[in-house]
């Protein structure tokens, strides 16, 4: 073997141990986002319901006989 296979061998050792550090490296971050996004999705959960919860009272006021008699009182 000579300087310039050893110099190669070296180097693919080298980009090899910083892909798999790099590697490494994220994969905290991506378990610390999903852990920034639980609040973030408790929060749009509970949007959600109370959007569900109006939408619920809206459609009892749309379909309560007294409404659908004062709007066609309104429409004459």
């Amino acid at each position: 073997m000579n300087v310039f296979e050893a110099i190669v061998i070296i180097a693919i050792f080298a980009i090899i141990a910083s892909i798999i550090k790099n590697k490494q490296n994220k994969q905290p971050q991506a378990h610390q986002q999903h852990h920034n996004n639980q609040p973030e999705a408790e929060q749009m959960q509970a949007q959600i319901m109370d959007l569900k919860k109006r939408i619920e009272t809206l459609e009892a006021i749309v379909t309560d006989k007294k409404y659908n008699l004062k709007r066609e009182i309104d429409d004459l």
